[in-house]
C-alpha cells in the first residue's frame, strides 16, 4: 500500500468518527463543589484537573470550585495541592464534597501510560511519573541524562548528547519512546543512534518498567518512556516562559521559549529552543574531542473540547547535531568536525476524543519524518565528495492508533487497534548502504480490561500483532500474541500489593534482518541475518507500596526470561580493509533484579526532603552460561533537600545535595572488562521570587575521573566529564 493511500484511508476514518461522534452526545452539565479537610475546613488553591476532557479549575478561598461545559458522562478528577495526599475519584453528580487528607510527601501524578486514568502506585503495571520541575531542578545538561538518576533506569553513552535509555537491562529496539503521544523511530538499532528530544513543552516523564507490548506494541518488551506533553491551561487567559542555562564544563548554553493559552474551549501551546554545547573538559582538564553538540527546535500544538469530544492537533521539528568523539585533545572546539552525525525529526499528530453513551473513542493518526546523515572521514575512492554524507537515511512512519473505551460503575474495557506504515530509504549520493530501502507494514488488534472490586483492582488484555517487512525483493512476515495479566490489592488504606505477569514479542527489525555493510560511526562491518526469528519474553513483577502521612517506600523485584534473544557480536573475521565483522545471535536470556526506594519527611521537620533508592539487575546468556554484554551495574542514589519558604528575598529557597554510587560491574561477558566502582556527589540551590527562579548545579562537584559501564567510549579511555557548574534563569509572564 503507498503511503499516500494509507493516509487517505486514515483520514477518511478520522472523518467518518468525527460525523459520527458529533450526533453521539450533545447534552452538556456544570460540575461544581467544594474541597475540604478532615474537619471541614474549606481549602483554598486546589488544582482540579479531568484529564479525559482536557478541562479543569482551581478551588477559590471557600474551597468551591466551577467547572461548566462538561459532557454528560462520568469522568475522572484529580484533586491535588501540596500538604495534602492526591485524590483521584470518578464524578459522576453535577455537585460534589470532596474530603483531602493531610500528607507532607510530593504530590502523587497522576499517570496514563498503563491505559487508563490512575495514580501511580495503584496502576496495575510500575509506572514512575517525574515533573518536569524536578527534572529541570537538575545538574544534568538534559532531560535523558536527568532520568538515569531513577532507579532500574540508565542510558547507553557517547558523550552528553548521544544518549539511549536502558529500562531493566533492554534498551535500544526493545525500549519504546513516545513524544506529544506518538512513538518515536529514530533508527534505534545503531549502539550510536540516540534518542533527541526536545527539552520544553513537557509535563512530566513517564517511565513503564517492564513489557509495554500490549499497549505499544512489539518493540515494548522493554518498557516505555512516555513524554507527556504540557496540559491545557486551566484557566481562561495566557501564559509564557523564557528560560536560560550555562554549563561551564562544556561552555554551554541553552535557551528556550513556551506559550500557553486558552479562550473558553480553544487552547494552543507553542515553544522553540536552541541549545549549543563546545567539547566537554576532562577531571585532568583536557577535553573529549568532538563531543560537541547542537541543537534547535520548534513545536507547537492546539485544541478544542466541546461537549461532543476532543480534537487535538501537533507539529514538531527538530535538528541535532552531534559529534562523534575521538580519543583526547588539549582544547575544546565548538564547530562540527567529522566525523558527526546530524539528525532532523518533523512529527505531525491529529486525534481526537468522542463520546457516545458510556464509549469513549479515541482516534489517532502521527506521521514522522526522521532524517539521518553521517559524515565521516574520506576513505579512499569518497576523499574527492568529501561534502556528501556517507550514510544518508530517510525513515517515513505513519501509525494509526483507534481506542475505544466503555467505563461502567467499577468497570473499564478498552478495545483497540494499530497500524504503521514505514519506509526506509538511502540517497542514492550515500557512501554506505548499510541496511537496504525497505517497507514495513504492522497490523494489531487488542483488548484490556480493569475491573474494581473491594480492595481488588484486576487488570488483563491480549493482543496479536503482524508484521510484514519487504527488502531486496523478498517478503517477510510475522505474527505473534501478547498477553498480560495484573492486579492490585489494598491490604489496607496504606499497603497496596502490585503483582503482574506478562509476555512480550519484537520480531527482528530491518537491521537485524537486513545490515551488509561497512558501519564507520561504529568502526566495524554489521551483518544481518535472514533466519532470525522473533523474541518472546515472559516477566513476572511483584512490589510492594507503603505510604503514610510523613513516607512513602516502594519495594519491587523482577524475573524477566527472553527466548531467542537477538544480540550482536564479534567475530575472528575482516574485511580487506581490517574491519572487524560482527553478525547477529540469538540465545535465551534471563534478566532479573528489583529495585527499592524510600521517600521521608521527618516529622519534626517538614521541610526536609529524604529520599533513597537502590536498584539491581543481573542479565545472562544462557546458552552461553555468561552474562550479557552493556548490563548496568547496581546503583544507589540519595538526596536531602530542605526548603525554605516565605524569606524576605525569596517566596521559596531549596537547597539539594546528591549522593550516587555506582557498584563495580564485575559480572561481564568474555567480550568485556570489569567496570570499577564510583560515588559521585551533586548539589543544587535555587532561589523564587514572584515570576523569576534562578539555580546553581554543581556536577561531580569531587572531581572524580570515571567512566560508565554503559559508556560507548570506554574502549578509547575517555572518561566522563569533570566538575561542572551550570546556572538556570527563567521568568514567567
Amino acid at each position: 500500500m503507498k503511503k499516500s493511500q494509507f493516509v487517505l484511508i486514515v483520514f477518511s476514518f478520522l472523518c467518518t468518527i468525527n460525523i459520527f461522534a458529533q450526533n453521539t452526545i450533545k447534552e452538556e452539565r456544570n460540575i461544581k463543589g467544594i474541597v475540604i479537610d478532615k474537619n471541614k475546613q474549606p481549602i483554598e488553591g486546589v488544582n482540579i484537573y479531568l484529564p479525559e476532557v482536557l478541562k479543569g479549575t482551581v478551588s477559590d478561598k471557600d474551597g468551591k470550585f466551577l467547572i461548566e461545559n462538561i459532557s454528560n458522562k462520568k469522568v475522572k478528577a484529580q484533586f491535588s495541592i501540596l500538604g495534602y495526599e492526591t485524590l483521584v475519584i470518578d464524578i459522576s453528580n453535577e455537585s460534589a464534597e470532596i474530603v483531602l487528607h493531610n500528607s507532607i510527601i510530593e504530590i502523587e501524578e497522576v499517570v496514563i501510560s498503563g491505559g487508563f486514568v490512575n495514580t501511580a502506585d495503584r496502576s496495575a503495571v510500575k509506572i514512575e511519573s517525574i515533573p518536569l520541575e524536578e527534572l529541570a531542578f537538575n545538574s544534568s545538561p538534559s532531560l535523558t541524562l536527568a532520568l538515569a538518576d531513577e532507579p532500574s533506569v540508565e542510558m547507553v553513552k557517547l558523550g552528553n548528547a548521544i544518549t539511549k535509555p536502558v529500562i531493566r537491562g533492554l534498551s535500544g529496539n526493545r525500549v519504546v519512546v513516545l513524544y506529544q503521544g506518538a512513538r518515536v523511530s529514530n533508527q534505534a538499532w545503531g549502539e550510536e543512534h540516540g534518542v533527541f528530544i526536545p527539552e520544553e513543552g513537557i509535563e512530566n516523564v513517564e517511565i513503564v518498567k517492564g513489557p509495554a507490548s500490549l499497549l505499544f506494541g512489539a518493540d515494548a518488551m522493554g518498557g516505555v518512556l512516555n513524554f507527556i506533553p504540557l496540559k491545557p491551561l486551566l484557566v481562561e487567559g495566557r501564559k509564557s516562559k523564557f528560560s536560560t542555562s550555562f554549563y561551564s564544563a562544556n561552555s554551554g548554553v541553552q535557551s528556550s521559549f513556551v506559550s500557553q493559552k486558552r479562550k473558553k474551549s480553544w487552547f494552543h501551546t507553542y515553544g522553540l529552543g536552541y541549545q549549543n554545547h563546545a567539547d566537554y573538559k576532562l577531571p585532568n582538564g583536557d577535553f573529549a574531542h568532538n563531543s560537541r553538540y547542537n541543537q534547535h527546535y520548534a513545536f507547537g500544538n492546539w485544541g478544542v473540547t466541546k461537549d461532543w469530544g476532543i480534537l487535538k492537533g501537533v507539529y514538531s521539528s527538530s535538528y541535532t547535531n552531534t559529534g562523534l568523539v575521538e580519543g583526547i585533545a588539549t582544547e575544546s572546539e565548538r564547530e562540527m568536525e567529522k566525523p558527526w552525525q546530524q539528525v532532523g525529526d518533523h512529527f505531525v499528530t491529529a486525534e481526537g476524543v468522542f463520546w457516545h453513551n458510556d464509549w469513549t473513542l479515541k482516534p489517532f493518526v502521527s506521521y514522522q519524518l526522521n532524517h539521518r546523515k553521517e559524515f565521516e572521514e574520506e576513505h579512499d575512492e569518497h576523499e574527492e565528495e568529501h561534502d556528501e554524507a556517507a550514510l544518508d537515511m530517510m525513515l517515513r512512519t505513519t501509525r494509526f492508533d483507534f481506542k475505544a473505551l466503555k467505563s461502567n460503575n467499577n468497570y473499564e474495557f478498552i478495545l483497540g487497534s494499530q497500524g504503521m506504515y514505514q519506509m526506509n530509504n538511502n540517497d542514492e549520493h550515500a557512501h554506505e548502504i548499510l541496511i537496504p530501502n525497505a517497507e514495513t507494514k504492522d497490523l494489531s488488534l487488542y483488548t484490556l480490561m480493569n475491573k474494581r472490586k473491594g480492595n481488588l483492582q484486576l487488570q488483563t488484555g491480549v493482543r496479536a500483532d503482524f508484521r510484514k517487512i519487504t527488502f531486496l525483493d523478498k517478503e517477510m512476515s510475522f505474527l505473534d500474541y501478547t498477553y498480560s495479566l495484573g492486579s492490585t490489592y489494598n491490604l489496607s488504606e496504606r499497603y497496596v500489593f502490585r503483582a503482574n505477569v506478562a509476555k512480550g514479542y519484537r520480531p527482528p527489525n530491518l537491521y537485524e534482518l537486513s545490515a551488509d555493510g561497512e558501519h564507520h560511526g561504529a568502526d566495524r562491518y554489521e551483518k544481518g541475518d535472514e533466519n532470525l526469528k522473533s523474541e518472546n519474553n515472559l516477566e513476572t513483577d511483584l512490589s510492594l507500596h507503603i505510604h503514610g502521612k510523613h513516607y512513602s517506600f516502594d519495594v519491587a523485584i523482577f524475573n524477566n526470561k527472553i527466548d531467542d534473544y537477538i544480540y550482536l557480536a564479534s567475530t575472528s573475521d575482516t574485511t580487506d580493509e581490517g574491519m572487524t565483522i560482527y553478525e547477529h545471535h540469538q540465545d535465551d536470556a534471563r534478566l532479573y533484579g528489583g529495585e527499592a526506594g524510600i521517600d521521608l519527611h521527618p516529622h519534626f521537620m517538614h521541610n526536609l526532603h529524604l529520599k533513597s533508592t537502590i536498584s539491581v539487575v543481573y542479565a545472562d546468556n544462557l546458552a552461553l552460561d555468561e552474562p550479557l554484554e552493556m548490563t548496568p551495574p547496581a546503583k544507589w542514589n540519595n538526596e536531602v533537600e530542605y526548603v525554605f519558604n516565605d524569606l524576605s528575598f525569596a517566596d521559596k529557597l531549596r537547597l539539594a545535595l546528591n549522593y550516587n554510587h555506582h557498584f563495580a560491574q564485575d559480572r561481564i561477558s568474555s567480550m568485556e572488562d570489569i567496570t570499577a566502582s564510583y560515588s559521585l556527589i551533586n548539589a543544587s540551590f535555587g532561589l523564587e521570587k514572584g515570576r523569576h527562579q534562578f539555580s546553581i548545579h554543581a556536577q561531580n562537584l569531587m572531581n572524580v575521573e570515571y567512566i560508565p559501564h554503559l559508556s560507548l567510549l570506554k574502549e578509547q579511555g575517555v572518561f566522563e566529564q569533570g566538575r561542572s557548574v551550570s546556572l538556570k534563569y527563567s521568568v514567567k509572564f
